[in-house]
């Protein structure tokens, strides 16, 4: 469903974090700069996948609370200022002179991320199945794994009209 998805809205493939938890940012007030930690899921990936991990990691890990997911309006600003600096670089490197960002644009990017965020809990709900039976860290795997498939049913009925 997801592979027939992104073929279908063009999904770009990038290279990605995978795992864009808070934890994983480091922002440096003085140098004015973000640097990424932690990369041992990183490969390529779908572009929203990643986007939409980040924002379904607001929830943190130990306790998630699904309440921190961010509402639309903060989606919406936080996706305008991604796909101007992504579309930036590339203007830069002379790979796409022609993009242009506009609401719609945002509004569709939008709506793939939130497509997205349906993968992000079926992986991460899957990972912590395996690691329950793999793992020496003292960390309720199995409880994290429901909470993730909880969400990700919750999300499916809100954003699949079947």
């Amino acid at each position: 469903v997801i592979k027939s998805y992104a073929s279908k809205h063009n999904s770009l493939i990038v290279f990605s974090h995978n795992d864009l938890l808070l934890g994983n940012i480091i922002y440096n007030a003085d140098m004015k700069n973000i640097k990424f930690i932690d990369y041992e899921y990183a490969e390529i990936n779908y572009q929203a996948y990643d986007i939409a991990n980040h924002f379904n990691e607001f929830a943190g890990v130990e306790e998630p609370n699904y309440e921190y997911f961010p509402n639309k309006e903060y989606q919406l600003k936080w996706i305008r200022v991604y796909l101007e600096s992504f579309y930036s670089k590339i203007k830069e490197n002379n790979l796409n002179e022609s993009f242009s960002i506009d609401d719609t644009k945002v509004e569709e990017f939008y709506n793939e991320v939130n497509y997205f965020t349906l993968a992000s809990h079926l992986m991460w709900a899957i990972w912590s199945l395996i690691q329950a039976q793999n793992s020496q860290l003292q960390f309720n795997f199995v409880r994290y794994a429901q909470t993730r498939f909880d969400e990700y049913f919750k999300r499916k009925h809100e954003l699949i009209k079947e």
